[in-house]
């Protein structure tokens, strides 16, 4: 074999070498977008599930009367005052919250089948009736659910705390059903 041959071999191995690599480069990449397309849509997931949830509770605690029935309250003075909002007394889990602020500073870690250690948190605000956030008693309450996972990236860069936010503005102009 000559001289030439043996470096001709060589560049051949190095570039095939080289191939392999961005190949193997590409097919990391895309399993990590998988990744993290499937924790997304799982963050998704939680928060439009949690939001569904807290869509079917009542408004204010003044909204349910002693027997569980709802009723309308008109005099927004009659509302819980932001700095009450949170669980009721008696109110330990979630299971046990039956109306929208008792959710205020919720957290939780949720395992899926999957992916485990989504971070859930929830914020409960009132609310003008175009969602500006206010702590004065008011007709609205705006609702903040975020999900995170550490498999997820968006434009602020990976492992940022932004995940998922869904927000909705929750009016007390009809006696929600139950």
């Amino acid at each position: 074999m000559s001289t030439f041959q043996i470096a001709l071999s060589i560049c051949a191995l190095i570039l095939l070498t080289a191939l392999m690599l961005t190949v193997n480069r590409t097919s990391v990449d895309r399993g990590s977008d998988m990744i993290m397309s499937e924790v997304s849509i799982s963050a998704l997931s939680i928060a439009q599930a949690t939001l569904a949830e807290i869509d079917t509770k009542a408004f204010d605690q003044a909204n349910i009367e002693s027997d569980g029935s709802r009723i309308q309250v008109e005099d927004v003075n009659e509302l819980t005052q932001f700095t009450h909002f949170g669980p009721d007394t008696g109110e330990n889990t979630r299971h046990d919250f039956n109306d929208v602020d008792d959710y205020y500073g919720y957290t939780e870690t949720i395992h899926t089948n999957y992916h485990t250690g989504f971070e859930l948190s929830v914020d409960v605000t009132y609310a003008d009736n175009l969602g500006n956030p206010t702590t004065a008693r008011t007709h609205y309450k705006l609702v903040e659910v975020r999900v995170w996972h550490p498999n997820m990236e968006n434009n602020i860069g990976p492992q940022s705390m932004e995940g998922i936010l869904l927000r909705k503005l929750i009016s007390n102009n009809a006696i929600r059903n139950q």
